[in-house]
């Protein structure tokens, strides 16, 4: 992610094992991710997945 080589981020997200992937903080930064890619309608649904979880740390998305 530091590259901003954001379709290979993603698609390194989306290898990772489902108990992986799962876990809200890996949903956030896929969210992201889809939002850097211009699927801001994607990214939303995944930020609300990861702040439904009660592990997660942030209240809302980021703003850019």
């Amino acid at each position: 992610m530091a590259r901003g080589d954001w379709p290979a981020a993603l698609a390194a997200i989306r290898k990772m094992p489902p108990a992986q992937r799962n876990d809200s903080r890996w949903r956030w930064f896929e969210g992201r991710l889809l939002e850097k890619t211009g699927k801001s309608a994607d990214a939303t649904a995944l930020y609300r997945a990861a702040a439904s979880e009660p592990t997660f740390h942030a209240s809302s998305p980021p703003t850019s």
